[in-house]
């Protein structure tokens, strides 16, 4: 579970018991992985260009992978200016 409040900047990542709860200020960077046509906000070639996936960084060294399955286009909805988008032929979460 993924939830981020725009007016706090208040954001809580749940991984079953695994609970992290961060503010905006607590991000070093935000790296989301996309598809070519997905990054130029194209038309998807193959069915699995629509899948993309995000990494946080957080200042206290905790890293938060997050699917699309659970945020689709992570970069559209969280505005963050230390935001980089990664083009790949396959956006596959590693």
């Amino acid at each position: 579970m993924f939830k981020y409040d725009k007016s706090t900047g208040q954001a809580i990542y749940q991984n079953g018991k695994k609970e992290i709860k961060f503010n905006v200020k607590d991000v070093v960077k935000i790296k989301v992985y996309k598809s070519w046509p997905l990054s130029r906000n194209g038309k998807p070639v193959f069915a699995w260009d629509y899948y993309n996936h995000s990494v946080i960084e957080l200042k206290d060294g905790q890293i938060i992978k997050l699917s699309s399955l659970l945020v689709f286009e992570l970069d559209k909805v969280v505005k963050f200016d230390n935001t980089e988008i990664k083009k790949t032929l396959f956006a596959w979460m590693r």
